[in-house]
């Protein structure tokens, strides 16, 4: 471990599992930040390659204040979870083993933070290649400098802004005194849901209008039983609902989450599993065990756009096979 530092304002938090490939750029990434009052924890969650040795050698060689922690394998929520129980700062930063961040990145979330006295700070990611090569560029949106956590939760919601817990900056407190922690339950969605119940909980947000993070799109090699745990997604979003109940958030906002984003993801992550081969059979079967089409069926436009996803709806409704059939032959064109 590296020398101790008194002022530690940010704990930034890694869970490590597997990740030899990528984990020495992400941890080059944080020993590099300009934001020098920060401690580093890395939770190495069971890794059965060389990533434990490599978080060593990369860290020992280093002059940043960290913590290494190992643990058997459990999830990477509950290697996060370890994570905030052994954090110093006031502020914590989430960034996953095979990601990274700008050199300013901490240095200018904390900067926001603390300017405007917001309770988070929020920026932009973008989604990367193995190669580095950027995918699926989105223009950054057009955001005040500073609003209400409300405000963010409906661009979430309505999927206006790219969102993912990863993007912001939490002040520590807000965690601990609503005893936050990531669902080890859910396996897909487990993040959203996390930085979802944290803004319930905060009043104002700052926002830094930058690309500041690096998110890897890993190739996707996953079992079908596998892809099907996209669909926990849902199981993430009622959770939030019944949260946002308990905590008397207003109506339109426990709406949108019924009528608007679980449709959009259910129907989302169907033609997701339509593209990476799986049966007609084994989609429709999973949609109805989990009673999916059901809710599929609940969604409410919000916009202009929506007419088109609306059409789309129906055209399933009337035949899921034909609608599947349709999708695959134009892919192959």
């Amino acid at each position: 471990m590296a020398i101790i530092m008194e002022n530690i304002e940010v704990s930034i938090i890694i869970p490590a599992y597997n990740v030899e490939k990528y984990i020495k750029r992400t941890l080059n990434s944080i020993i590099n930040q300009k934001f020098k009052f920060f401690e580093l924890i890395v939770v190495n969650d069971g890794s059965t390659d060389n990533t434990k040795k490599i978080i060593e050698e990369t860290l020992s060689n280093s002059t940043i204040n960290y913590k290494l922690i190992n643990k058997p394998n459990e999830g990477v929520s509950s290697a996060r979870n370890k994570g905030i129980e052994h954090a110093s700062g006031d502020y914590l930063f989430f960034l996953d083993g095979d990601d990274y961040i700008t050199e300013d990145c901490i240095e200018k979330l904390y900067n926001a933070l603390k300017n405007n006295e917001c309770d988070v700070a929020y920026t932009n990611y973008i989604k990367i290649k193995d190669n580095g090569e950027e995918i699926n560029v989105i223009s950054k949106p057009d955001l005040p400098l500073t609003s209400t956590s409300e405000f963010l939760i409906e661009l979430e919601l309505t999927m206006a802004i790219t969102f993912s817990f990863c993007q912001i900056l939490y002040k520590k407190s807000i965690l601990t005194e609503n005893n936050l922690f990531f669902n080890p339950n859910i396996e897909y969605g487990e993040d959203t849901e996390f930085a979802l119940k944290t803004l319930v909980h905060t009043k104002t947000i700052a926002y830094v209008n930058e690309n500041l993070i690096f998110y890897l799109q890993r190739e996707n090699s996953a079992t079908k039983r596998a892809l099907f745990k996209r669909y926990d997604f849902i199981n993430a979003l009622e959770d939030i609902k019944e949260y946002y109940k308990l905590h008397n958030m207003p109506e339109y906002i426990i709406k949108l989450i019924t009528n608007y984003r679980i449709p959009k993801s259910i129907w989302g992550n169907t033609i997701f599993l339509f593209d990476a081969g799986i049966s007609y059979k084994d989609i429709i079967k999973e949609l109805n065990n989990r009673d999916l089409i059901r809710k599929l069926n609940s969604f409410q436009r919000v916009n202009i756009d929506d007419f088109i996803f609306l059409f789309k709806i129906k055209l399933f409704n009337i035949s899921p096979k034909f609608y599947y059939m349709a999708r695959k032959l134009i892919i192959k064109r």
